[in-house]
């Protein structure tokens, strides 16, 4: 499903996701996520199966979110790969930051509070 006044752009693949009204996804693919209103992906974003972005979040390019939660108003920069965590309001996560959750046997969660500011190049080594 997509909501009403969204920009889908060319070389999009949307599989099993939701769309919220006001959304713009550029070149990215999609798989199994949900979008809540004025959401912004890509280009090159790619969404994984329970990607969950609230209202608002900016996702830029090369980004990967996999089995996560990011808050409203949340901004993810470029290059960056979130997976097994929720993510607080307000939060700005820096380019290339990546949340490292298996060990070699299970995965962990990660989570972040409301407003942290995450700068570039930051390794989560879950569980955090």
């Amino acid at each position: 499903m997509i909501g009403e006044g969204c920009v889908i752009g060319p070389n999009t693949i949307l599989r099993d996701t939701r769309v919220g009204d006001g959304c713009k996804v550029l070149a990215s693919v999609l798989e199994g996520a949900l979008l809540e209103e004025n959401v912004e992906i890509g280009p090159f974003g790619h969404l994984r199966k329970g990607a969950h972005l609230a209202q608002g979040v900016h996702m830029g390019n090369f980004g990967e979110v996999k089995n996560a939660y990011l808050g409203p108003g949340t901004r993810m920069g470029h290059f960056s790969y979130i997976g097994d965590a929720t993510i607080g309001e307000g939060v700005n996560i820096g380019a290339g930051t990546i949340t490292c959750n298996y060990d070699g046997k299970q995965k962990h969660h990660t989570e972040i509070g409301e407003r942290a500011f995450i700068g570039s190049d930051t390794m989560l080594v879950a569980p955090v």
